[in-house]
């Protein structure tokens, strides 16, 4: 009889059964144990079986890693987090949930990402806590008789990993940065080898995870008179979109941002679940207009306009000082006469600087640079669209949101949260309308002519999504 070792286990018919249970057969071992008689028949069974485990496991772990990949490639926060920061030409290689260990030993799962220009440590809803350019990599340390490794970072600090997946791991970092080494270990633990938050500037390293403020338009452009009918159809695209904006923002300073408990510690909605269910998708779509697409556009009218700055997000957006409860960016600024706008000298710059790329003033590539944002962005909320329904006329049943609908609603001048609520996905249709009226008035030999085309072309798909639930 062979022996085995006490915590082998054993496949007996298709099941796993412990080894002092009688059975009629003789078991197979999934591991051999060290001491075992060497049988040409009972190797080949063991590698047959561990052959099986190991593409099981694999496959189970390249499904997981390919799943979270594509939803971060195509998550509109991740994606307006690279744009903000000008990080647009990353391409995501690697993520995958692994084990982040601390100072203390304690094992926290993260969201780790690798793109072609860092690694990034996610929260489970995209968030960004770290980035680490890879360039600041300096090496990495693995257990040799454990998952475990160690990412060293000297002119910050390490992070302490383990994952079954790790060699992927490694593989991407040193394929992805050649400079990057990595040496073995035999301790199983790794903590002697971890440099930690020593120096006191490392504290401002990771993303701080607060609520942001308030969003919003840095500039208004106010417009001359326009007789020729091209320039007139841009302008009114442009004041459209500042319009839009501001109803956007109103929204978020009257209704939702009041009820956000992280915003507002007094809130009637203590569930901060509750309230990323019915307004996060809201208030990607302001953030997208207010930091990206209305400047855009700004930026294509500056030759028949002039610029005036936004002092106070707030009021603009309200008529209203900001409450101290609620954060709100620039609610301390206002000029001397306490007027929100002041003119500003006109910039006769013409190109849009977004990243590293640039393209000209017209209306056509301003769209087609933002398209894809735009409708990653937008998807989300068209998709919760019946939920969000739901929730909101839920939440009118119980009388403390009720009467708080019924007060904002006043303040805001009769309108109501239904009425902004609509609101993206009635805009989206008006830029068919204009573009298609800018085309109208465009010859087709005019160099923006193919871009408008395009753009109309790529906005009619997305129209099309937002007209069905209009109706």
């Amino acid at each position: 009889n062979a022996s085995y070792h006490p915590s082998e286990i054993y496949l007996i018919s298709g099941s796993k059964k412990s080894r002092n249970r009688s059975i009629s057969a003789p078991p197979v071992p999934l591991r051999r144990s060290r001491d075992s008689v060497d049988s040409p028949t009972l190797s080949g069974c063991e590698a047959k079986l561990e052959n099986k485990r190991s593409s099981a496991v694999n496959m189970r772990q390249s499904q997981s890693s390919e799943s979270w990949k594509d939803s971060l490639s195509s998550n509109y926060k991740f994606l307006m987090y690279l744009a903000r920061h000008k990080y647009d030409d990353e391409k995501v290689l690697f993520v995958d949930k692994i084990t982040k260990i601390n100072s203390w030993g304690m094992r926290q799962k993260r969201l780790f990402a690798i793109t072609t220009n860092a690694m990034y440590n996610l929260t489970d809803r995209f968030e960004v806590r770290r980035r680490v350019p890879l360039e600041k990599i300096r090496g990495i340390t693995k257990s040799q008789n454990s998952n475990e490794f160690v990412v060293h970072i000297p002119t910050e600090y390490d992070y302490w990993f383990e994952s079954t997946d790790r060699e992927h791991v490694l593989e991407c970092l040193t394929e992805s940065a050649l400079h990057i080494t990595v040496a073995g270990s035999p301790n199983s633990k790794l903590k002697e080898y971890v440099q930690g938050k020593y120096k006191q500037d490392n504290s401002q390293l990771d993303e701080q995870l607060e609520a942001p403020p308030l969003p919003g338009l840095k500039n208004m452009c106010m417009f001359k008179k326009l007789s020729d009918k091209r320039a007139h159809t841009r302008a009114e695209l442009v004041t459209t979109e500042q319009s839009y904006c501001r109803s956007l923002v109103q929204f978020l300073a009257l209704f939702a941002y009041p009820l956000d408990v992280e915003r507002n510690k007094s809130s009637i909605m203590q569930n901060r679940n509750k309230w990323v269910d019915i307004f996060d998708n809201f208030e990607n779509i302001v953030r997208f207009h207010c930091d990206f697409f209305c400047p855009d556009l700004q930026n294509c009218v500056k030759e028949d306009s002039i610029s005036t700055p936004v002092y106070n997000i707030h009021a603009w957006a309200t008529g209203r000082q900001s409450p101290t409860s609620v954060k709100c960016r620039g609610s301390a600024q206002t000029s001397a006469e306490g007027s929100l706008l002041n003119p500003v000298a006109e910039d006769d710059e013409k190109t849009i600087v977004v990243g590293n790329k640039k393209t000209t003033t017209d209306i056509g590539a301003a769209f087609n640079m933002r398209v894809t944002l735009l409708k990653t962005v937008y998807e989300p909320y068209l998709a919760n669209w019946t939920k969000l329904q739901e929730a909101v006329k839920k939440l009118q049943t119980k009388s403390k949101y009720a009467n708080f609908m019924k007060k904002q609603r006043e303040i805001s001048g009769g309108l109501g949260i239904s009425s902004y609520l609509i609101m993206p996905i009635q805009r989206v249709p008006r830029y068919v309308l204009l573009i298609n009226e800018l085309v109208k008035h465009t010859d087709p030999e005019h160099p923006e002519y193919a871009s408008l085309q395009k753009a109309l072309r790529s906005i009619q798909k997305i129209a099309k999504v937002c007209d069905s639930y209009i109706k």
